[in-house]
């Protein structure tokens, strides 16, 4: 695996695409973006495969800038062996925290 590009969001998310292509057939060139961020108080690392690394680039670059965030894309994180959505992590960590005050 490649680091290809590495950035942050405007709300501090570690963001990078990656270029899984040369262990994976899977994959073509840089055409996953791996994002980081805090599920329940902790870093957790959220995929989305796109497909192409321009449509990589595009996605990053709107990521970087503050334009889009991660739930407007099919980012997934593993939850029990199984890979589930930003969406549905990102809530299941807020109903934990709301849960504790």
């Amino acid at each position: 695996m490649k680091v290809l590009m590495k950035g942050v969001t405007p709300d501090g998310v570690r963001i990078q695409i990656e270029d899984w292509s040369e262990s994976y057939n899977c994959h073509n060139y840089g055409d996953l973006i791996a994002a980081y961020p805090k599920i329940r108080g902790l870093s957790e690392r959220a995929e989305y495969q796109v497909g192409s690394n321009g449509t990589a680039q595009r996605i990053y670059r709107r990521l970087e800038s503050g334009e889009a965030k991660l739930t407007d894309f099919d980012f997934r994180v593993m939850r029990n062996c199984m890979r589930v959505s930003i969406r549905e992590a990102l809530r299941e960590g807020e109903e934990k925290w709301e849960s504790r005050s």
